[in-house]
């Protein structure tokens, strides 16, 4: 499992690096300012109504708050911020993923069209459309474009195309999408 973990945060990582390929005229702009750590954990737990409480969550921000940015210039996102984006949103989502597999699908925020009992071979393009045009309501505040849903279509059939019947794998997918969201430049811009 630990392997599978790995394997989703380094999946995630070269996804929201391919996503940030404009970070440079991004850095460059002027009046862009990003979240600071603390608005990134209070945004994250806000979107995703994750107890800012919760004793897991404050651990894994407190290992990766050095790495984030400090005042919000767009000079402190780098490699080790993007890292740090990753592992944390990822402690996020996990947490989201566990609440909402037990939920029935109205109770659910994120995640109202998967079926946690079923593997990956439920995703059809309309259900990858559908749940990362909501991902990215919420995470990003605004509609997702049809180059972007390619991107995120592509990323989950690569994804799970070894294993489309395992349950399991369905968390996986789901965790990357939603670690790709939450740790995206989109995000992460006021």
């Amino acid at each position: 499992m630990k392997h599978k973990i790995i394997v989703t945060l380094l999946f995630s990582l070269i996804f929201s690096l391919i996503l940030s390929i404009n970070a440079p005229a991004f850095a460059a702009a002027p009046g862009v300012r990003l979240k600071n750590f603390r608005e990134i954990y209070y945004s994250l737990t806000a979107v995703t109504q994750i107890d800012e409480n919760d004793a897991d969550l404050k651990l894994a921000f407190s290992l990766v708050k050095d790495r984030l940015p400090r005042t919000g210039s767009p000079l402190e996102f780098g490699s080790p911020s993007l890292m740090a984006l990753t592992e944390f949103s990822a402690t996020v989502c996990g947490k989201v993923i566990s609440r909402e597999k037990s939920q029935n699908p109205g109770e659910r925020i994120l995640f109202q069209d998967i079926n946690f009992s079923r593997g990956p071979v439920q995703f059809s393009s309309y259900l990858v459309e559908v749940v990362t045009q909501r991902l990215a309501r919420i995470f990003w505040q605004r509609e997702i474009k049809p180059n972007e849903i390619a991107l995120f279509e592509k990323q989950v059939f690569d994804f799970s195309k070894d294993d489309m019947v395992s349950v399991p794998e369905t968390e996986k997918t789901v965790l990357s999408l939603c670690t790709n969201f939450a740790s995206s430049l989109a995000f992460v811009t006021k």
